[in-house]
């Protein structure tokens, strides 16, 4: 698992969209994975 942590590590603006998206690296083909993703955004400035 990585992690994105410390000050100032972006920015958001209202309207704006955010992606996260997931790659597998694996030996073989598996059908019964998947990826949890959890982002917090702090309101402040």
């Amino acid at each position: 698992m990585s992690v994105c942590t410390g000050q100032n590590v972006g920015t958001v603006r209202k309207g704006e969209v955010l992606q996260l998206d997931s790659v597998y690296r694996m030996d073989h083909t598996a059908d019964d994975v998947m990826t949890i993703t959890m982002a917090y955004i702090d309101e402040k400035d």
